[in-house]
């Protein structure tokens, strides 16, 4: 959660939300001072080739918060990319797979040179860059982050979701059944033949590694149990292979989870996002669309924490963890060491464990209730999402800043070997502790501004 500059604003905060805007520090640069990939992308294309693009106008959402729906323009992005601009660039170029979004101002489209250079001089506004293809970031570490703690006072998630953005999840698998469930799909290809599935069986894993990671954030079993095992879980599945999706399919889980934040009566506390592309950034990465979601995710106290990285580099943390205001996360052993493989930089937010993490994987035939060990950022992430849930129960009205500086203060710092930088690791009962929550104390006692959620508490619904 990088609270740095990005230079002057052209977004007019939402009264609404003053206070999460000047957290994230993340009014857009003027529109003149976004660099985009503009350039890279006209070399990279040749006559007759195509490129798969994501386009933005990256124009203002103002109004109050009635006024959300009227950001997508009737469909697409706001006052540049609309119909008109759609017929233009065809006019001109060979254009196909056009995707809108609801809420984001932005198009994903696949275009060739002409469609490309008629796109950039359609409005000094546009700025277009490459839809880059993402790959995932591959006992008990609960401990070791004081969940154990945290449960032992009654802070297990409960009254909250959590969303993991991956290869889907088994959600009959033992450590994972038993809570609140809504599945969701947008990936090239999903289970119904589209794009888009909402429903039972959308989330259907092409492959374990979605499986394990929500295992880290909310499972909850006999042996062990995630950070948060009393969270409900919004599992959405981005790729249709494991290995095969992209930040168009991303960026239309984040649309699909900001209608859902502004629209439903839920507790989304955190969205994992162990996934991303081996583009790396020692400062935060102008990247507009996802700026946005980022944005209109904030305002609804919603944390989104991402994945560092495996490429072992040092001065540098992958898309989409170096956005501004994603809490990215990279990994450490159960003796506190930087893993060698964990990408790093200044700008990481969080440590946590992800050296030889024992999680679910999909149920196969002979093994209803299979765990492996893996390592991974991937692994490191959802300890961070699973904790923003514990203490979103902990402190409902406190804001996600409140939670994420109580995250970031609270850990003991761990020196990177490699490149001398120091960050805090995860530690969930000394977050509990910063917010005036005392794990294990009589909660009648606790000085904090709000009670928690009990674990009887009614789940609302999510529909479609």
């Amino acid at each position: 959660m990088k609270r740095k500059s990005r230079g002057p604003g052209t977004l007019r905060r939402l009264s609404l939300a003053i206070a999460a805007l000047t957290w994230i520090g993340i009014a857009p640069a003027a529109a003149q001072d976004i660099p985009d990939d503009f350039e890279i992308l006209s070399s990279d294309v040749a006559n007759g080739e195509s490129v798969a693009v994501l386009v933005t106008g990256w124009h203002p959402v103002t109004g109050e918060e009635p006024d959300i729906q009227s950001m997508s323009g009737g469909g697409g992005m706001v006052a540049i990319t609309g119909d008109e601009f759609v017929e233009a660039v065809s006019n001109t170029g060979r254009v196909s797979e056009v995707r809108r979004y609801e809420y984001l101002p932005v198009i994903a489209m696949t275009m060739d040179a002409d469609a490309l250079a008629a796109a950039k001089s359609y409005d000094s506004d546009v700025r277009i860059w490459k839809d880059l293809p993402v790959k995932t970031m591959l006992s008990e570490s609960g401990r070791m982050v004081g969940a154990d703690r945290a449960h032992g006072g009654g802070y297990e998630g409960a009254g909250t979701w959590i969303a993991v953005i991956d290869t889907g999840v088994d959600t009959g698998h033992p450590f994972i059944a038993g809570r609140p469930i809504f599945e969701a799909c947008f990936a090239d290809r999903c289970p119904n033949g589209e794009q888009q599935m909402l429903g039972e069986g959308a989330a259907r894993p092409v492959g374990p590694h979605g499986t394990h990671v929500a295992g880290i954030a909310l499972g909850h079993g006999d042996r062990m149990s995630g950070v948060a095992p009393m969270a409900g879980l919004i599992a959405i599945n981005v790729f249709e292979s494991e290995g095969g999706s992209s930040f168009a399919n991303v960026l239309a889980a984040l649309d699909w989870l900001i209608r859902m934040a502004w629209t439903q009566p839920v507790s989304i506390a955190s969205i994992n996002m162990s996934l991303g592309a081996p583009v790396h950034a020692g400062a935060p990465c102008p990247f507009a669309p996802f700026d946005m979601a980022v944005n209109l995710l904030a305002q609804r106290n919603i944390a989104i924490v991402a994945a560092s990285g495996n490429e072992s580099e040092t001065r540098g943390i992958s898309v989409p963890a170096c956005v501004n205001g994603i809490v990215s996360v990279g990994a450490i052993d159960k003796g506190s060491k930087v893993a060698d493989f964990s990408n790093s930089a200044p700008i990481l937010d969080l440590l946590a464990p992800g050296v030889s993490i024992d999680s679910a994987v999909p149920r196969t035939a002979g093994n209803s209730a299979p765990f492996e060990k893996w390592p991974g950022t991937s692994m490191a992430a959802p300890h961070v999402a699973g904790a923003f849930a514990v203490l979103r129960q902990a402190a409902p009205l406190r804001s996600v800043w409140d939670l994420y500086r109580a995250l970031v203060d609270s850990g003991n710092t761990v020196r990177d070997r490699r490149n001398g930088i120091t960050k805090p690791s995860l530690d969930v009962a000394g977050a509990l502790h910063a917010l005036g929550v005392r794990p294990g104390a009589d909660r009648a006692t606790q000085d904090v501004d709000s009670t928690p959620q009990e674990e009887e508490r009614d789940w609302q619904p999510i529909g479609e």
